[in-house]
């Protein structure tokens, strides 16, 4: 009985898991999402255009993508900017230096049960080293090391 149940639970919280990356507008960010730890779609997509060098599909993201691809676009390109691997134009500066005060919701993702939303401004000021923000820096440094 102890077994039935808690393969239910197991059941239940991974479909609430996939419900809710399913249905979160602007999809959802995380690394180490759902049971088995593996990074969010959206973040696996992401990850895919900079370890093959899409800047400028990132670059677009920034205008016409969805909230979570935007704030993952924002944090690539500040990273390239660094190792000197694109300039941006003064738009996209602007828009990246807007997004520092927005109030814009994405979800994040934490492990098999934590969705909620945050503030792209949130998390792009985040300075603790155990905070989701500075995880997604290190995330965007690994895929510029990854693709040099």
């Amino acid at each position: 009985m102890k077994k039935c149940i808690a393969l239910l639970l197991i059941i239940a919280f991974t479909a609430f898991s996939n419900l809710m990356a399913q249905h979160t507008e602007g999809g959802v960010v995380g690394f180490s999402c759902s049971f088995v730890g593996k990074p969010s779609l959206l973040v696996m997509k992401m990850s895919k255009l900079a370890l093959k060098s899409k800047y400028d599909t990132i670059r677009q993201k920034l205008v016409k993508g969805s909230i979570g691809e935007k704030y993952l676009a924002i944090v690539l390109c500040e990273t390239f900017v660094e190792k000197n691997e694109i300039v941006l134009t003064t738009v996209e500066r602007k828009i990246i230096e807007d997004s520092y005060c927005s109030r814009a919701k994405l979800s994040i993702c934490a492990g098999c049960t934590m969705f909620r939303p945050v503030t792209i401004s949130e998390l792009l000021n985040q300075t603790s080293a155990h905070d989701f923000g500075v995880r997604t820096r290190q995330w965007a440094k690994s895929m510029v090391q990854g693709h040099l």
